[in-house]
């Protein structure tokens, strides 16, 4: 779809350092379709399409995010299949809505799913204080997630996934923020979660979109490729960043977002 040989240069800078930009900050806090999806609209790509190649983009940067959290993961796979599985049901319902929702109707609900998992994130915020350094064990993970699929916790992750699958921007966000309510308080491993359920319920909205054939493969390849690279650093840096510092910045960047769609779409 690129339009001109006089503008695929630009165009293609555009889009490798917004894919660079984005899968850097999805690796540390979610959000970087808040950089991907406009650089996608400024290169002349229909909305709907825009948001499904924003998807796949993004997806291997949260891949290559994830794989830098897998340690601190492993010793907690059996307590996670309840919630994989949710990631994954409610990432396909999310592309099917997609593919049912006419353009543009679906932007004008971002700002408002935004604006709750910001409040969200805040009040987990000040209620408690990050353990960054003291990974948690098994009981308690056991405790703090879901494992039965009728559970107040489980319905939120199903939510938190059908928005993500329907719009990856600020389903980070959401995610982080859901994740504190469940009361988590080791932020490395919250970002490890968001990393593995973002895998799995973009991966699973990705197929449902690719087979709708909403996907615009030139721009997408170049978007990935600087996904990538973004996302494997970003994992890297968010491990050696000072958890206090991190949910400061994680706070001022749901407020940054949400604010920039409430002004994109007034």
């Amino acid at each position: 779809m690129f339009n001109s040989f006089s503008e695929t240069g630009t165009q293609i800078a555009l889009l490798c350092t917004a894919g660079v930009l984005a899968g850097g900050l999805n690796a540390v806090a979610g959000g970087g379709s808040f950089i991907s999806f406009p650089a996608l609209l400024l290169c002349n790509v229909p909305p709907i399409s825009a948001n499904a190649t924003n998807s796949l983009a993004t997806w291997p940067g949260l891949v290559s995010a994830f794989w830098g959290y897998r340690a601190r993961l492993r010793p907690h796979w059996h307590v996670l299949l309840v919630v994989s599985l949710l990631s994954v049901i409610g990432g396909t319902a999310g592309g099917l809505l997609v593919l049912l929702t006419p353009p543009g109707v679906f932007s004008h609900l971002i700002p408002y799913l935004l604006l709750a998992g910001t409040i969200l994130f805040l009040l987990s915020f000040f209620r408690r204080s990050a353990r960054g350094s003291a990974e948690i064990d098994e009981a308690e993970a056991r405790t703090v997630l879901p494992q039965k699929t009728v559970d107040a916790r489980s319905f939120a992750q199903f939510a938190v996934s059908l928005y993500g699958g329907y719009f990856a921007g600020g389903a980070g966000i959401l995610q982080i923020a859901t994740l504190s309510m469940f009361g988590i308080e080791d932020v490395q491993f919250i970002l490890g979660l968001k990393n593995l359920f973002g895998v799995l319920m973009s991966g699973a909205s990705v197929v449902t979109l690719m087979a709708g054939g909403k996907i615009v493969w030139p721009e997408a390849i170049v978007l990935t490729v600087g996904s990538i690279a973004g996302g494997y650093f970003g994992g890297r840096i968010a491990q050696r960043t000072n958890p206090k510092l991190m949910r400061a910045s994680v706070a001022v960047l749901c407020c940054v977002v949400t604010l920039f769609f409430f002004l994109k779409h007034r």
